[in-house]
């Protein structure tokens, strides 16, 4: 290694951060962590950074860790399609093993520095060359949102007690759970001969209704328990004057028992939460003002005891304990911890820092539960911030890659409200302002590793996040085929299907969209259900691509789609090769979504889909500012610059020359 910079690096992740929405917040004091990380570093003027293409959360993640456009590393939508399998089947994206170029941790790690690699998006499963797994940790990349989510065991619930509840006892109601955050239901699983799962689509988004986003769109769900408030009776140890309620969890098959208690002014203000009424001591205590600690628990699960461990938190309480409104989040197993390497480590981090706080995902319509969204995202960043400083200190990596996803879920539920013609715009402005206030927080825990003078932090994004349009047109969205636009213009035949929902009529079936911006021919010899001859597939593209041009918003009579590219002139973009489609298109602005359907230079409302970044530390110029146009593809290159090392294999970014001392004026 040659003409070293630095002894680590750490790339610290915001999804979903916007440059557009943060830059203000830094100029009026309440980003101070990133404003400091900003003075004593170098950016661009607005901190920003041109994203790969599509703007969706894996392709972007991807590049940023190996230095490669998502055509040439093959993660090219949050789901991919590998031609000559059925067009409506895709496979989850964030999946290493999808990914065709050299990552620079593995890179690293082969080259024997140690790595860690925390809850970043696209690095799991590890590599399978023993030189790597010796000297890499890897903490779950599978789930964007949270850390060990897979490790959940129980959905998050809202407990609804009332004395003049309408049930004489507890009433389960489960959410219904949209595996694809749209209209586009994913049920069926296949594995080929490798073992790779993929997913096939059984319905699909017919309906402005099904897309994903808007006010009528997805947004976050929970179970609720509606159950009646009494006199306790046939307690062991109730308290005079003591309400009980029940409480259903476990996906409906345990019952857990509620206290809710007075204090000396005979004012209700508190809630014991026990397994039994036989039990003397309560499971935990919860008060009106905090989250309780860690409740720990046992499940009978497919005849099996789990151990959970999950938190409770009290929304609303009646000083007379006639109402109460109480969250419980998710339930984590406690022995769950196959998405870590080496898997003993999760253990490790459970017994000396507790439980995991998962995130709640619950809807952006309701100002109480926004609130259990923020405190849950500060409690779960905290405990990010905790683990990872330890896991530092304790193995002194090389390299750090990780990310936090507080901006970007907390975007998906509120970003749709901060339009100005939402009602409660400011209000949800406002909480959007304290997500990055949060993520702030957390770059500050990373803040004294530059003190050293031999540390270097990167702070970048993935994609920014736009107040897009309440019903936008069906195309380009990432979560499945669109069948509206192209029904609509002859491409799609549709039938129903034994259950009578509709359906695609593939023998009537020329082309569909499909996931954030591609257009698949149906194509004889290539896709199982093709019908279109490889000799009419020039002019078919020719005509789809006039055809999207031509179509005009019903509402607006504006054009619809921005730009077309054939599968060849993708390339231009980042795009191409086996995981694109046919057609890669991007939608006006006037017509997009929160993100992955514009150019990362789009945004409006005050909100962008661009990404943020900012360099800092050891071999990094201070309080610089450039005005070259940083990509996602030059922080891998520039990473192995200061660090003295070996770029990636199908690297195809530059080093960022401008920023770095040991390159001058």
């Amino acid at each position: 290694m040659q003409n070293i910079s630095a002894k680590r690096v750490m790339l610290l992740g915001i999804d979903g951060a916007d440059p557009a929405f943060m830059k203000p917040l830094m100029d009026a004091g309440r980003l101070p962590n990133i404003k400091r990380m900003a003075d004593m570093g170098a950016c661009h003027e607005n901190c920003e950074m041109m994203g790969a293409v599509p703007t969706i959360t894996p392709p972007c993640w991807s590049t940023l860790g190996n230095g490669a456009y998502p055509g040439t590393h093959g993660i090219t939508c949050f789901w991919t399609h590998f031609k000559g399998k059925a067009l409506d089947e895709i496979e989850f994206g964030m999946n290493s093993r999808i990914v065709k170029a050299e990552t620079i941790w593995n890179l690293y790690a082969k080259n024997g520095h140690k790595v860690l690699v925390y809850h970043y998006p696209t690095s799991w499963p590890p590599s399978e060359d023993p030189e790597v797994l010796k000297n890499i940790i890897l903490v779950d990349g599978t789930c964007p949102e949270t850390p060990f989510f897979t490790a959940q065991v129980d959905y998050e619930k809202v407990v609804k007690a009332s004395e003049n509840s309408e049930f004489k006892a507890p009433v389960y109601k489960a959410c219904e759970v949209d595996e694809t955050g749209a209209g586009c239901f994913m049920s069926e699983e296949i594995s080929d001969e490798k073992g790779n799962t993929s997913l096939k689509m059984t319905s699909i988004v017919l309906s402005e209704a099904d897309g994903i986003d808007g006010e009528n769109g997805a947004a976050g769900k929970h179970d609720v328990v509606q159950t009646p408030i009494k006199p306790a009776k046939g307690w062991v140890a109730a308290p005079a004057g003591a309400k009980e309620f029940g409480i259903i969890v476990n996906k409906g098959e345990t019952r857990r028992y509620g206290l809710i208690l007075a204090n000396e002014k005979g004012e209700y203000d508190r809630v014991a939460i026990y397994k039994s009424k036989k039990d003397a001591e309560p499971m935990v205590v919860v008060n009106t003002t905090d989250w309780s600690e860690c409740v720990y628990d046992v499940y009978k699960q497919d005849g099996k005891d789990v151990r959970i461990g999950r938190y409770y938190r009290i929304m609303h309480l009646a000083s007379d304990g006639s109402e109460l409104r109480l969250y419980i989040s998710f339930a984590a197993n406690l022995d769950d911890f196959h998405l870590i390497h080496p898997e003993e480590l999760g253990r490790e981090l459970f017994d000396k820092f507790g439980v995991i706080p998962f995130v709640s995902h619950s809807t952006s319509h309701d100002k109480e539960l926004a609130q259990i969204v923020l405190e849950s995202w500060q409690r779960q960043a905290r405990w990010h911030a905790e683990t990872l400083k330890y896991l530092i200190e304790k193995h002194n990596p090389t390299l750090v890659y990780t990310h936090l996803h507080s901006v970007d879920l907390m975007g998906h539920l509120f970003t749709a409200n901060l339009r100005p013609s939402h009602q409660d715009h400011e209000f949800f402005r406002e909480l959007m302002a304290k997500s990055y206030e949060l993520s702030d927080d957390w770059v500050g825990e990373f803040l004294p590793y530059m003190e050293d003078q031999e540390t270097t932090l990167f702070l970048v994004s993935d994609h920014g996040l736009t107040a897009g349009e309440e019903n936008p047109p069906l195309l380009a969205d990432p979560w499945g085929i669109n069948a509206g636009v192209m029904s609509e213009l002859g491409y799609i035949g549709l039938k129903n299907d034994e259950k009578g929902k509709p359906a695609i009529d593939w023998s009537k079936t020329k082309a569909v969209a499909q996931r954030s911006g591609y257009i698949y021919i149906n194509l004889k010899g290539r896709d199982p259900e093709g019908i279109v001859d490889p000799s009419e597939y020039d002019e078919l593209v020719t005509k789809i691509i006039d055809d999207l041009y031509a179509y005009r918003d019903k509402k607006t009579g504006k054009r619809v789609v921005a730009f077309a590219l054939r599968s060849e002139d993708q390339k231009i973009i980042g795009l191409g090769g086996e995981n694109c489609g046919d057609i890669y298109y991007i939608l006006e602005p006037d017509f997009n979504r929160i993100h992955g359907d514009s150019l990362p230079t789009y945004g409006k409302h005050g909100t962008s889909v661009m990404s943020i970044f900012i360099a800092a530390g050891a071999g990094v110029k201070q309080n610089y500012r450039t005005e070259r146009v940083i990509r996602q593809v030059d922080v891998v290159p520039t990473i192995a610059d200061l660090l003295g090392g070996p770029v990636p294999a199908q690297c195809e970014g530059g080093i960022l020359y401008q920023l770095l001392n040991k390159y001058g004026q």
